[in-house]
């Protein structure tokens, strides 16, 4: 919390009982599809800290036909909480 930590790779032992108030951006890479995971996981980023907007990055898995429609389902709860989306993102911010 003391800011000192820039990246990390996050397993299930961080999603309860921590809070990064200076996360600006979170790399989803766990597939999940539930209604709490979709909204806490994000929810790591709005955070009150230091930083104006936080950037959440999933992924479109075309895999198979089971990992696209887990894709499409996260994006579908995204947009139904009035998130911003942004297909084929430039991350070179």
């Amino acid at each position: 919390e003391n800011n000192e930590l820039k990246k990390v790779i996050c397993t299930p032992v961080w999603n309860e009982g921590v809070d990064f108030t200076h996360l600006k951006v979170l790399i989803r890479g766990d597939g999940q599809t539930s209604p709490i995971e979709c909204t806490q996981i994000p929810g790591r980023l709005s955070r009150v800290g230091n930083k104006d907007v936080g950037i959440l990055v999933d992924f479109m898995d075309h895999f198979g036909d089971w990992f696209r429609n887990r894709s499409v389902n996260r994006r579908e709860q995204y947009h139904a909480k009035g998130w911003t989306l942004i297909e084929n993102w430039d991350p070179s911010w």
